[in-house]
């Protein structure tokens, strides 16, 4: 309800997160079926509630009718520091309405992601629960498949379109900076290296990871970061 109130995207994203939690939890025998389908109707009814208080249904003829496929993320969008968000990496190439997909990593979270691949690669293998993963990894699926939109490019280049069903326009429309709704599955990577570090690591090793992949993230992205602050400052200054 509260992503309701702040943004559709936000709100989407937090319905994508809740649909996946009822099935891990109806899976792993949490809550019983008949109690998340009650469950899911309550919530349901109490966010359509608070959309039609905050106006949702009135605003659909103002909604636009393209932007679709312009603002998308790009599928170098992890390592693509645009607007200078690295001292070390360059920006690549990418087309206009790219930066709606702005998905950048960092190198610390790079290098966290590489460091805990060699390890799973390289290391025993242990049972994995599929009712915890699927299901999220579904919803990164769906969400990510939706950045992408129905024009996939890599950098400049578009590899790959296709026109879009006309039922699936209108929440074309309604959610056309499509590039944002990568951000769940953008912090379920964060969160996956971090539990992987801890889990896969005995505790000072995984400290020191974590402790020297920040440092180099916040040194990659620095400089993005005083000129953000510096933005803001002036911004502050002319009020």
């Amino acid at each position: 309800m509260v992503a309701a109130l702040v943004n559709a995207y936000l709100l989407l994203m937090a319905g994508g997160l809740y649909a996946a939690d009822c099935i891990q939890r109806l899976w792993c025998k949490g809550i019983g079926f008949r109690r998340m389908v009650l469950h899911g109707l309550a919530s349901g009814a109490a966010v359509v509630s608070v959309m039609w208080l905050a106006g949702y249904f009135m605003a659909s003829k103002y909604t636009a009718d393209q932007g679709f496929g312009f603002y998308r993320m790009n599928l170098l969008a992890m390592t693509n520091p645009m607007h200078g968000w690295s001292r070390v990496l360059p920006s690549l190439d990418a087309a206009a309405g790219d930066f709606e997909g702005f998905n950048y990593l960092g190198l610390g979270v790079l290098g966290l992601s590489l460091v805990v691949l060699v390890r799973l690669l390289l290391g025993t293998s242990r049972p994995v629960r599929l009712s915890f993963v699927l299901p999220l990894l579904a919803m990164a699926v769906c969400t990510t498949a939706f950045a992408l939109s129905n024009k996939v490019a890599c950098g400049s280049h578009e590899v790959l379109s296709w026109d879009l069903p006309p039922r699936l326009w209108p929440l074309a429309s309604t959610f056309r900076s499509s590039g944002r709704l990568f951000w769940p599955t953008y912090y379920l990577i964060l969160c996956s290296c971090l539990y992987l570090v801890a889990s896969r690591f005995g505790r000072r090793t995984a400290t020191a990871l974590v402790l020297l992949m920040f440092g180099i993230q916040m040194a990659d992205i620095s400089g993005a970061i005083l000129a953000v602050r510096s933005h803001f400052s002036n911004l502050l200054r002319v009020r």
